[in-house]
Order: C-alpha cells, then structure tokens, then sequence
C-alpha cells in the first residue's frame, strides 16, 4: 500500500509542478554569489516610483500585466513551523530536501519555479513518517491529536480528525471525497495490518505528502472589471499566513478566507496589520532581512585565520548574524521606528566576543545584550556592523585583505537597486600583490587596477563607495592603518562626498532611492518574483513606495502597504 500511495503521489506532485511553467524560469543570480539584484529595472539613479496607481489594492491608470497565477513550493523554514502547528511540541524536525536556494537574491524566487524530483519525494515521505511516529509513538499524545481512541476506522472521530487536520494542512475545507479517500485508505491499511492505529498512521501521512501541502497551489478568479485574475479570498488567507507568519494559517484565517472576506481589501488590511503584531512575524519578516543582507550562511561560512584575527572564533559568525538580526527586530518591532534608522543607530547588541571585535569593555559571556555605541564616530548603523563589514570582505579565510569592490558593490546592489555587471570575460581580477620594498594601502592597488579601461566603468561604481569603509578589517575591526601606511577613509558617492562608513550611512538613509530600493526588494521577496523580469510591475511599486513615504518608512507599514497593493493580489489572466 505504502508503494502505490508513492506512486499516486508522485504522479500528483508531477503535475503540480507542471504548473510552474506558466511563470517560467528567471535565471539564477549573475554571478552565482547570490547578489544578483532582483530589482534592478530602473538602473542607476532609479527611484522606482513609476506612474502613479489607484488606490490600495484597486487597479490604478497606466498599464499592469502582471505574470499568471502560479504555486509555490513552501520552504524547509514553512515545513518546520507547519508541523509544529499540526502535532505541537516537543517536536523532533526531519530534514526535508532541497536546501533552499536563491534566485534574483531571494529563496521565494526560487521557490517559485522549482518542482519536486522523485529522489526528494522519497525524502519528503520519510520526513512525513518520521514526524507522525514522534506522535504515534506516544499512546496518549496520538490520542489527545485524535481526539478519541477508535477501535475501528469507521467510528465518527476519525473522519472528524481527517477532516480537521487536513483543513490544516491543506488550508481549506476537504471535499466529502477527499475525507473519504483518506477514510479509506486508513481502512485498507489497517485491515492489511490488522492495526487501527497503522491504519492512521499512513492515511495521517498522506496529508503532509500530499501536493496540497507542500506547494501554495494558486489559482485565482477572473476579474471581469480589470480583465485580470484576482486571488480568491482563500487564496490571500495563505498569501497573507506565509508571508507574515512564515507558516499554516490559523483557524481564523481559513475562516475569513472561506467566508469571502478578503475579497475585501480593507478587510485584508484590518487582518494583516493585526498579523504583523503577533510574535509569530517576528521570526518570519526577520528571514526577509537575512535573505536581504545575505546573511543566511556567515554563521556557517566565516572562516578567517586566528593569527592574523586574534577576535576570530568558531562562534563569531553566529553572534555576528545575531546582531544584525536582533537590530532589525528592535527597530521594526520594539520601537516601531524608521527602516532608514538601521542606517544610522548607535543602539545595536553585542556579547564579549562581538565586544572584544568592536573594543568594549565590561561585554562578559555569550549572551547578546543592548549596548549604545561610543559617540566617536568610529560606529553607526549597518554599514560598521561587523557582520556586514566580514560578509563582503575577501572570501579566502588566510587573507587579511579587505573588498572595497564586494561592500561598494553590494550597496549599490542591494540598497539602490542598480545593476552591477559581471567582469568581462578573460579579465584578470587580481589585485597588484604587496611590495615588501614599497607598502602601498589595498585603496592605492586598486585605483591602480582600475585604471584598465575594460574595469574603470564598473569599478568607478563600486570602489568609492568601498574606499570610505576600509578603516574596518575583514571581520569588521576598526584600524587606521594598512601595511603600516595611514588610511584614507575620504571618498565620494556619485560625487558628492564623505569621509567615513558613519557619514557614508547618513547619507544614504537620507536618500530617497535607498528607501525605495528596501520597497522594491521586500516586493520581490513577497511576490517570488523579480520585479524587472516582467517588466510590468512600474505601477503597483509606484504605489507601494510612495505608501512607504507616507508611512514615515515603518517597516511594519510596509507590509500592510504590500498586501493590499494590487500587484499582491492581482495576475495576470491565465493564458498570457
């Protein structure tokens, strides 16, 4: 039985993922690193703002054609809190497969055009089995999940638990045929086993293998006012769950989304603005920011050597991606401030390890903890966070040398939305080695690199930016000198200048195609697309940034801004 279940799920989950063709297949990012700019239409100087829009969520004027509907496959983080919705804790969670990728700089991207292999179907049914025996292994815990304690598979419970737990699972009401499939294989199998609870226990799960449950299947309606397809309302119930809470919605959401509400959209704006203030977006708006700076492997990845980095340890990557994070979280949601102030603030968190990194004394253990920053000027905002600064540094774990080209890059990638193209093939990157007989700083080598005409251009983006921020090492360690010679921290951005990462991150706080930029992203990121591959999302981003300005740049806003915005809730009709 457990082979022909496979089978006959396999073939669902096949043409599940035949679906994905109707969105296609943006590429992967430039360069491979994961930097690639998802948003990167409006090029250098862009602000994104487009031509102006109708109100929130409604069709404005000017043209919107966006891709048709499609389904996502839900992520490793969305399997783990699913589980824990359905069968609660303690909860050992299985790997399941597919380490999740980035395209265009963000995982949802790319979980928007992935199918499932037959290998990982193998993986995802001994995930499934692995979870419900956590349960079934315990008489009393599978019973309380049960509700009752059958004796045969055809007494009423069960088909209330089914129906349940796969209304969960699959966030909807089952069909009377769907509830009687699972009935009847739970029935089948037990009398093979001469086992009620075996029974169960492949019927359960079939649930979670089901493509029901591991894809976002996206239909929508037709929309005759705009010609458009408009996402049900119990669609937007799962579109609101898995963007806010990462997760299953609730019994609440299934409801209004069954009910017709959120084809309401100041409905979708009620719920979601109270969604953004439970503690379960925390975790879940923080993975946008990880996935955003690209911090999702420093903890793993960061290797530098301890003779030339006496700061290093095997744990400073965890604490470095923590900081970070936890400065996200109390910015967006403890304070309730300015996006931009992540730029700016001296308020961050340390513990002795990030302590002995920034020079602070009295920092003791390994538990985070608030600090105010020195107001010397050394320190500020993102751009001097030491998981920044070591993230785009040079990558060889035995160099002691910086990347004014990977920060200065990143930044006009990452927080004004340019492209950056890759070098030209069969051109030499190396940078000039040291003279033992000469010291020169990394700046002096580079603008001597840079000089080649096939360079100059890119570079001239890029290294200014990065030449303000080498007084700090390749872990984020301030200095004022490279080999033995005095750093020249001055520098330019598009030729207004600064002197300093402190200064620099003023600035672009101050910038408005900076704040449009974080707009822009967090759009990819919620609709699993690149805005640029299409070429038609001007109109409802026009919308969502100037939403964002009105909103004095409240991260928490933005997203209530995001759901109601028709590029959110609107595709394009299916055919296109």
């Amino acid at each position: 039985m457990r082979r022909t279940l496979f089978a006959l799920i396999a073939l669902a989950s096949s043409g599940a993922a035949a679906c994905t063709g109707s969105l296609g297949d943006p590429g992967v990012d430039q360069d491979g690193t994961g930097q690639g700019s998802p948003v990167g239409s409006g090029g250098a100087g862009s602000t994104g703002t487009g031509a102006g829009g109708g109100g929130a969520g409604e069709p404005g004027e000017g043209e919107f054609t966006p891709p048709p509907p499609t389904i996502h496959r839900i992520s490793s983080s969305q399997y783990a809190n699913a589980a824990r919705t359905l069968f609660g804790e303690p909860l050992t969670i299985p790997t399941v497969p597919g380490e999740d990728l980035s395209k265009y700089g963000f995982t949802t991207v790319d979980l928007a055009t992935r199918s499932i292999s037959r290998v990982e179907l193998e993986q995802y049914e001994a995930a499934a089995y692995a979870l419900v025996d956590q349960i079934w292994a315990d008489p009393a815990r599978r019973q309380a999940l049960l509700g009752c304690n059958p004796a045969s598979t055809g007494e009423p419970c069960v088909r209330t638990f089914f129906e349940t737990l796969g209304r969960r699972a699959w966030r909807r009401t089952l069909t009377a045929t769907e509830v009687d499939t699972l009935v009847d294989l739970a029935q089948r199998n037990a009398q093979n086993l001469s086992d009620v609870w075996l029974g169960l226990r492949y019927a359960t799960a079939s649930i979670l293998l089901s493509p029901h449950f591991l894809w976002r299947v996206e239909v929508g309606e037709p929309d005759a006012a705009t010609g458009l397809t408009r996402f049900t309302s119990l669609e937007m119930a799962s579109r609101l769950s898995f963007l806010i809470w990462d997760g299953l919605p609730d019994d609440t959401l299934i409801d209004l989304g069954e009910s017709g509400a959120f084809d309401d959209v100041e409905r979708v704006r009620q719920h979601a603005a109270a969604m953004v203030d439970d503690p379960r977006a925390r975790p879940a708006l923080t993975k946008f920011f990880r996935e955003f700076l690209l911090l999702v492997n420093i903890d793993e990845e960061l290797s530098k050597d301890p003779e030339q980095f006496p700061q290093f340890t095997e744990t400073l990557g965890r604490s470095m991606r923590s900081e970070l994070e936890m400065l996200f979280q109390d910015v967006v949601f403890d304070k309730e401030g300015d996006f931009r102030k992540l730029l700016t603030t001296r308020e961050t968190f340390v513990n002795e390890e990030l302590a002995s990194v920034y020079g602070l004394e009295g920092i003791v253990g390994d538990e985070m903890r608030p600090v105010e920053l020195p107001d010397d000027g050394r320190r500020g905002g993102l751009l001097t966070a030491a998981g920044f600064l070591a993230n785009n540094a040079a990558k060889n774990a035995y160099e002691a040398v910086t990347s004014p080209t990977h920060r200065g890059r990143f930044i006009r990638l990452k927080l004004m939305c340019m492209d950056i193209a890759a070098p030209p093939p069969g051109v030499d990157t190396t940078i000039p080695p040291v003279d033992p007989g000469n010291p020169t700083t990394l700046r002096e080598r580079l603008s001597q690199h840079a000089t080649d005409p096939t360079c100059a251009g890119c570079h001239q983006l890029m290294d200014p930016i990065g030449f303000g921020l080498e007084n700090y090492d390749a872990i984020g360690a301030h200095r004022t000198l490279d080999q033995g010679v005095p750093i020249d921290a001055t520098s330019d951005l598009d030729g207004v200048p600064f002197e300093g990462a402190v200064s620099l991150g003023q600035m672009l706080a101050d910038m408005q195609l900076v704040s449009d930029c974080i707009a822009r992203n967090f759009y990819s990121y919620a609709n699993g697309r690149p805005d640029d591959y299409y070429g038609a999302d001007e109109r409802p981003l026009g919308t969502l940034v100037t939403d964002f300005a009105s909103a004095d740049y409240d991260f928490k806003q933005l997203v209530v801004e995001l759901v109601v915005n028709e590029g959110y809730r609107y595709a394009g009709a299916v055919g296109q």
